[in-house]
């Protein structure tokens, strides 16, 4: 830093002109440097763009209006049927079903005629229940491929998206989100699934350390002529020895910052169907869509809190988006809600705005380069950003289909449904009406007097007989309808047909199939009746994968540190990692889970497995049975978690050694106590185990010290010596000693 120079000798320094040539005339910024390219601008989401975006979307829905009608009038008619309600008649009107209780407020005189019809026998839902329950026994396995196969990273990584894929199951509780998904497929055309992420500080945070730059001032030595820097002698490299004098100088230290607290993210998914999402429906593939919209009903205080810097622009009507409402449920029901239109739009939909507007389809390319979400409320845009469709969006694709929209797998029971309640109400009606009507003659029969005597066993009353008449000839009582005999056989051939047409067949749900069979024939038969859902099975596995695949993507990039989740082995538990080094070092494949094509078993099915095994007495099949890893797995499956199982107490105080190692305890082995074969088997386990390779690398001499402990046991397993007789160790060293001699 230069010493700072007093006025008055500023003003005693001669300045010294430079000739002209010495000034560098060579140098002439207009030719030498060069042009800097300004970086392109990203044009703002103006009010001309947002009303761009929503005539896109406008226009695809005045395209899809007829078709979704028609499609919605289906979807609320089977809605309806699996809850009850199945007495419906449609009012162009209102364009909605409207119920008994619907139709009696409009025209009261029709409740002579609709009496008692309301009385159904719910078989849409109870073969819905049935076909759901036996596809839902279990959930698809997902696992995912290594990029390499001869790779240990690649390998490593592959094993660590399956681990994330558990993980993401966990967090969205799998078995109720796939019962859900069977469910929307019963009632409807196809299942959707929606997952984005989610922060919440219940997750865990993660601390980044950061620094930042400060000034600090510091004292410097400093020649008192010219203010350089003096050297170690107080020597000025300029002045020669002087007397330094100290002079503040100001330095920029990096010192350590507040650290950067980073809130933990999961994945969670949504199931819709076309009740709420509209997809152009004459596509085959979603890489064909372009746009889909989700349509859903909030709370207007809800919108009101996460939009609250525009929150006086909500203000629902009962118009907005009326047609929607009018298929979602009653205005009545809707009250205090608006309908929330979300779409996502490809970017080559830009295009739907026409040749005309090429400088804004430019504009909403270089704003939106992946795809378009928009947020429409009350016919305004309140949100728009960057997002790709497909990347949120999983929709299932039927192989029975031309094209997504693919029948409901209940259609086909509405008819015999509605067969099924006509036969039902004329069964109940006829009864109820089989007690005959009695036609009498008053001259004979004095009822007043009649009515006030209590009927009792034997009871005279008088009557009056006409002459010539018997008293029967006063009496005279109508014929009332009767069944007809076809009316049993004609019900059992709808259950049939019902049967068929849904793949409900009794043997998957434990029904009687009349006549005497075996318990293989009756195996046999339910087998071949799953084969039939199989198609179903299918269509929801590979849906499942490919939703899998993009969930476990998208969790693995939002990793912050290394994450765990616990499973239950035995009475103990264990800690699953999942490693963010892991998932970072090697590459997966195509992403391409491996799906298995074996359908859900029973709990029942299994214990029969499980028996059929026994009764083999296969050596190889029986140690894997009763390998201590498996002894929980065997009690539950034989439906006596509450038996003792010994060796698993053994199996838990193994585990629990091995962590003591790991964490530099001392465990030692108990020989009266221990039972060395199943400590054995459990610490071999743990070895070959991923966590024993992970730990083999990372922590080696607490691996070491566990293999030390197996040795342990091993050693003690070993039979003690044989005592040798002394009789013949006297004998022994006799002849010995006899050789020796000679």
């Amino acid at each position: 830093m230069a010493f700072p120079i007093d006025a008055e000798e500023l003003d005693s320094l001669e300045v010294t002109e430079l000739p002209e040539e010495e000034l560098s005339p060579e140098l002439e910024p207009e030719e030498e440097l060069e042009e800097i390219e300004e970086p392109e601008t990203v044009p703002e989401l103006t009010q001309e763009l947002r009303d761009l975006l929503k005539d896109i979307i406008n226009k695809v829905e005045i395209e899809e209006e007829p078709f979704r009608a028609g499609q919605l009038q289906l979807l609320k008619k089977l809605d309806n049927f699996w809850h009850g309600i199945q007495r419906l008649y449609w009012s162009t009107m209102s364009q909605d079903w409207v119920t008994m209780d619907g139709a009696l407020v409009n025209n009261p005189d029709l409740a002579d005629q609709i009496e008692g019809e309301d009385t159904i026998v719910n078989i849409y839902k109870a073969h819905g229940e049935s076909v759901i329950a036996a596809l839902s026994q279990s959930i698809p396995a997902v696992k995912f491929f290594p990029a390499d196969a001869d790779n240990p990273a690649d390998i490593l990584s592959a094993k660590g998206y399956s681990r994330i894929a558990e993980l993401v199951q966990k967090h969205n509780k799998a078995q109720v989100l796939y019962t859900q998904a069977l469910f929307t497929l019963w009632n409807q055309h196809f299942v959707a699934a929606f997952h984005y992420p989610v922060e919440d500080e219940k997750f865990g945070i993660v601390e980044k350390p950061r620094t930042k730059e400060v000034p600090v001032t510091t004292e410097t030595p400093a020649c008192p002529n010219c203010g350089a820097d003096v050297l170690e002698d107080s020597s000025c490299p300029t002045c020669g020895p002087v007397e330094p004098v100290m002079i503040p100088k100001e330095e920029m230290q990096v010192e350590e910052d507040e650290p950067e607290v980073i809130v933990k993210s999961r994945q969670a998914i949504r199931i819709y169907g076309p009740l709420n999402v509209m997809i152009p429906h004459n596509i085959s593939d979603m890489s064909d869509a372009g746009i889909l919209v989700l349509y859903t009903e909030q709370d207007v205080a809800k919108l009101r809190a996460k939009y609250y810097e525009i929150a006086e622009e909500i203000n629902p009507t009962v118009e907005t988006d009326a047609w929607y409402r009018e298929m979602a449920g009653s205005l009545s029901d809707l009250s205090g809600k608006v309908t929330v239109k979300e779409a996502w739009l490809e970017p080559w939909m830009y295009w739907r705005l026409g040749d005309t507007k090429r400088d804004k389809v430019q504009e909403l390319y270089k704003l939106y380069p992946d795809g378009c979400y928009v947020v429409i409320i009350d016919n305004k845009v309140f949100e728009a950003h960057n997002e790709p469709l497909n990347k949120r969006w999983t929709v299932s694709k039927s192989p029975l289909s031309r094209t997504i929209h693919a029948d409901p797998i209940g259609k086909t029971l509405l008819s015999i449904q509605e067969s099924r309640n006509d036969l039902y109400s004329l069964s109940l009606e006829t009864v109820k009406h089989g007690i005959p009507e009695t036609f009498f003659d008053a001259e004979v029969l004095n009822t007043a007097k009649y009515n006030e005597i209590e009927a009792k066993p034997g009871l005279l009353f008088p009557v009056k007989k006409r002459p010539g008449q018997s008293i029967g000839d006063s009496f005279h009582q109508l014929r009332t309808a009767t069944l007809s005999k076809e009316i049993d056989s004609f019900g059992m051939r709808l259950d049939s047909d019902a049967q068929f047409l849904s793949g409900a067949s009794p043997t998957i749900y434990g029904g009687d199939v009349g006549g005497s069979q075996t318990a293989k024939e009756y195996e046999t038969r339910r087998s071949q009746a799953l084969q039939r859902l199989q198609l179903h099975w299918k269509t929801l596995t590979h849906w499942w994968a490919e939703l899998m695949s993009k969930v476990v993507v998208d969790y693995a990039k939002s990793l912050l540190e290394d994450e765990k989740f616990i499973v239950a082995r035995g009475n103990s538990f264990m800690n699953i990692w999942i490693r963010k080094s892991e998932i970072e070092g090697g590459e997966i494949g195509q992403i391409e889970p491996d799906v298995s094509d074996q359908f859900p078993i029973s709990a029942a099915q299994k214990k029969d497995l499980l028996v059929q095994i026994l009764q083999m007495n296969n050596d190889f099949l029986n140690s894997v049975v009763y390998h201590p890893e498996n002894a929980t797995l065997v009690a539950q499956i034989m439906g006596f978690p509450e038996i003792y199982i010994p060796g698993d107490e053994d199996r838990s105080k193994q585990l629990n050694e091995i962590n003591s190692i790991l964490n530099g305890e001392q465990a030692m082995v108990e020989q009266p106590v221990d039972n060395h074969p199943v400590h054995a088997e459990v610490a071999k386990a743990w070895l070959n185990s991923e966590a024993g390779i992970y730990t083999k690398t990372s922590n080696a001499p607490g691996y070491m010290k566990v293999v030390e402990h197996l040795m342990e046991h091993l050693q003690l397993m070993q039979p003690p010596p044989m005592p040798q007789d002394s009789s013949n160790q006297s004998e022994q060293e006799g002849n010995q000693n006899g050789n020796n001699v000679n």
